[in-house]
């Protein structure tokens, strides 16, 4: 993978880390300009997760057609669309938007997972961590740079300015030279959706989703209702938990030096259980950021890597199953959150909610090890 290509992929989609966590900040300036109660502004959260899924679902079909660029240009040429509707529509306009940015991060997304992977088969683990890291480097930085920027600029010429950086990055996918190995989409194997890897990678990745978001979702409310601390804890056990992911999604490349990839998930799943035990039983600062940072750390790697086992697993095909699991990781984000907050209204008690993370952890460990069979990548310097 050249300079170029490298710069393209990898600065765009810490853009995608940006737009997935947008509505958060920006959530109360859309809400006074369409005078938006809650349940109408929690729609819009509903909106982007059904345009991702339905993105995540085309993504495959568009991949093994027309090769794994089209999907994420056309991403982030849609993204955009969607940006400049929101920046300038009504309230029905702006939810249309809203969903239509959601469809482009579902194209993105995973066609950009499936790219990389292809492009470092030598070093795909390693690679795809990266990848990822620049995912939440974007997540990460968007909330201050949001706040620092709309007093001075305001909320459309930021949205018009970031719908200019994600036609960049489109211009930038389009103008990549042809000849990658995904550019010569695969025939479809009869009986391809047999293989009980694919449904159990999924499900694996269903939950994933779903742990990262229940904790990054619920952990403040744990923090500031149940154990009645001030919101600068809160704020750091959450910089703990973003912050631990992301120095060891930079350091994955020496872990995998150190180990094969597939004891890198298990081995991380087990820290991040650690963690998510520790959270519903913190009492304190201490315990709680303790926890936060241990999930946190144990979690950064699992994603990626179970997605280069998988794309290695999938070989030829893996354009036209890749979505299809990555829409299953979508639903997960939406899911388990929400199961979350059901627990916790029926049986009052958000410490018992907390809960459920550490129960979803253990079933990916039992899933790491039940699926024996996926491709052991061993070292990123093979």
């Amino acid at each position: 993978m050249n300079r170029f290509v490298r710069s393209v992929l990898y600065g765009g989609f810490a853009l995608t880390g940006v737009l997935t966590t947008l509505l958060g900040p920006i959530l109360p300036e859309l809400a006074a300009r369409w005078r938006l109660d809650d349940a109408h502004a929690g729609l819009l959260f509903t909106a982007q997760f059904l345009g991702s899924l339905s993105g995540a679902l085309l993504s495959g079909r568009m991949a093994s057609r027309f090769g794994v660029r089209t999907p994420i240009a056309a991403g982030y040429a849609i993204a955009a669309a969607g940006v400049v509707g929101v920046a300038a529509g009504p309230w029905m306009a702006g939810i249309s938007g809203v969903a239509t940015w959601g469809l482009g991060l579902g194209l993105v997304i995973p066609s950009t997972n499936l790219l990389v992977a292809e492009l470092s088969r030598e070093r795909r683990v390693a690679a795809l961590n990266v990848l990822n890291f620049a995912w939440g480097l974007g997540a990460v930085a968007a909330p201050p740079a949001i706040a620092a920027s709309l007093p001075a600029a305001g909320l459309g010429a930021f949205l018009v300015g970031l719908a200019g950086l994600l036609g960049a990055a489109a211009l930038g996918v389009v103008t990549f030279r042809a000849g990658a190995p995904s550019e010569q989409p695969a025939p479809a194997a009869a009986g391809v959706w047999r293989g009980s890897w694919i449904w159990l990678t999924g499900v694996f990745l269903f939950l994933y989703v779903g742990v990262e978001n229940g904790l990054a979702g619920w952990m403040p409310s744990y923090a500031t209702r149940v154990l009645r601390l001030p919101n600068g804890t809160m704020a750091v056990a959450q910089a703990g938990f973003w912050g631990a992911i992301l120095g060891v999604r930079l350091l994955a490349p020496a872990l995998l030096r150190r180990m094969p990839a597939p004891s890198l998930i298990v081995s991380g799943l087990a820290l991040a259980s650690l963690g998510m035990a520790l959270l519903p039983a913190s009492s304190n600062t201490a315990s709680l950021v303790a926890g936060a940072l241990l999930a946190g750390a144990g979690l950064a790697t699992v994603f990626p890597t179970a997605v280069a086992l998988f794309t290695e697993r999938a070989g030829a095909q893996g354009a036209r199953v890749t979505g299809v699991v990555f829409a299953m990781a979508a639903l997960g984000g939406a899911t388990v959150p929400w199961a979350m907050g059901a627990v916790s209204t029926h049986f009052g008690s958000l410490r018992l909610a907390l809960a459920a993370p550490l129960v979803c952890g253990l079933m990916m460990i039992a899933l790491r090890l039940r699926e024996a069979r996926w491709p052991r990548l061993l070292y990123m310097s093979k």
